[in-house]
């Protein structure tokens, strides 16, 4: 029930539609793929200091600047193909940004401090998302740990997880071999999370390693 809201001309907003030789359970690691992807050619084209808030948004200073969704399609129990779509905030001002969103979400434009070449991001984001994903498809999870680490910003601080029946919260401490974000618990013990809606606490400014 979430809309993205970008106004013509000022975000960029596309589809990779891809067919990795990957096994079911290994496909929610695109998502981190792309994450990587943006966070790495936003820092390069502008100098802003992207960082990937577990598992497919894209923050500068704290605020929301990249969204990031994947669509499997199945047949059976076999995907076919997997769309990795991205949407990331470039060239709007603060009173373009939704007013419900303005303190969480901020553009390229507005932390960078002048107007972002779509194209130039466009054509660094496929380039480095070029060499990252036939990486990935070789060298699998352990290229993809390593790459997900030096960006993250989530590993080190407590979040909070909104379930259907409830709230949980821990710190998180790492990722799995899935993708999934893994949380040591108040009590010891630890849990793995797929997909959910995180909300990150307090930053351990060593989270970055």
């Amino acid at each position: 029930e979430r809309q993205w809201l970008c106004p013509p001309g000022k975000g960029l907003l596309l589809s990779m539609i891809l067919q990795p030789s990957l096994e079911l359970q290994d496909l929610p690691q695109l998502t981190l793929l792309g994450g990587i992807a943006v966070a790495e050619s936003i820092r390069q084209l502008t100098g802003c200091d992207a960082g990937i808030k577990w598992p497919n948004d894209i923050l500068i200073n704290g605020k929301k600047v990249c969204g990031i969704l994947a669509h499997n399609s199945l047949r059976g129990r076999h995907f076919t193909s997997v769309v990795l779509g991205i949407g990331i905030n470039v060239n709007l001002k603060s009173s373009q940004l939704p007013e419900d969103c303005r303190e969480t979400t901020t553009s390229l434009m507005i932390e960078s401090g002048g107007k972002v070449s779509r194209f130039e991001l466009l054509k660094n984001l496929l380039l480095i998302w070029d060499e990252l994903y036939f990486r990935f498809l070789g060298e699998g999870h352990s290229f993809l740990r390593s790459k997900w680490l030096a960006n993250n910003v989530t590993l080190g601080r407590e979040v909070t997880i909104k379930r259907d029946h409830g709230i949980i919260r821990g710190k998180a401490v790492d990722i799995s071999p899935s993708g999934s974000l893994i949380l040591s618990l108040p009590d010891g013990s630890r849990m793995e999370f797929l997909a959910e809606d995180v909300s990150l606490g307090k930053e351990n400014y060593n989270a970055r390693i």
